[in-house]
């Protein structure tokens, strides 16, 4: 809604940490650009737009970016001022492939047809239905205020309507032959993804997810290693 209000007219929103990047899609990490400059910009990351994510997440209180890329971003947020430009562009590349694993771990998970699409209905869409729930007044900067909502019949079927788009998007993305980047997963991290399937399919959802949880540290940890040897 935020993304469609006056505050954008005759330019568009863009996500201050790109969400292709793991940035949230917040209204608060938004700002308002040139349509042009924001499809230049497309996935690239930019210092300002870093220490403005920062004073953002220092006065709101709120993650500029999603859990699975929280210990990259911690690192980032500690060395952008001694990033070079190619600093910049590798450490780029190492979050483009952190979300491009953590999707195709989605992707294995969903190809458990229910049990998989259950859980991540449960643990990563469910969640968001509070969202649904009222209503919002933004301000420029996007902070809001919320209100009652008047729940119709149309505005019960939205929650399903991101489900099934959600869902979708996986199946997209897993069809997807053109793709710059593809997993690059350790046989640890292959037994380990075998391990949540075992355990989604249990319909153990909390154990996966914390399992999902541990992973996504250890694949980050891998990204980081490899992005400072390419630094020393």
């Amino acid at each position: 809604r935020f993304m469609t209000s006056k505050y954008f007219k005759n330019g568009s929103a863009d996500h201050i940490i790109p969400v292709s990047l793991g940035g949230v899609h917040d209204s608060r990490f938004l700002q308002p650009m040139p349509s042009g400059d924001n499809s230049s910009k497309r996935d690239r990351l930019v210092k300002d737009d870093i220490l403005k994510a920062i004073e953002i997440e220092n006065k709101t209180k709120i993650n500029a970016v999603s859990w699975f890329v929280s210990d990259l971003w911690k690192y980032l947020k500690s060395e952008v001022s001694n990033f070079s430009k190619s600093d910049f562009e590798n450490f780029r590349v190492c979050l483009k492939q952190n979300m491009t694993d953590f999707l195709n771990i989605l992707c294995i998970i969903k190809n458990l047809e229910k049990t998989g699409i259950d859980f991540i209905t449960e643990k990563l869409i469910q969640p968001k239905m509070k969202y649904f729930e009222v209503d919002y007044d933004f301000n420029v900067d996007g902070t809001y205020s919320e209100k009652e909502r008047h729940i119709t019949e149309r505005a019960s079927e939205e929650f399903e309507r991101m489900k099934r788009i959600s869902l979708d998007s996986l199946d997209d993305y897993n069809n997807k032959d053109n793709r710059n980047l593809n997993a690059d997963f350790t046989d640890e991290e292959q037994q380990k993804i075998s391990e949540i399937c075992k355990t989604v399919k249990l319909g153990k959802f909390d154990s996966a997810f914390s399992l999902l949880k541990i992973l996504m540290k250890e694949i980050q940890k891998r990204e980081l290693e490899y992005f400072k040897n390419q630094r020393a």
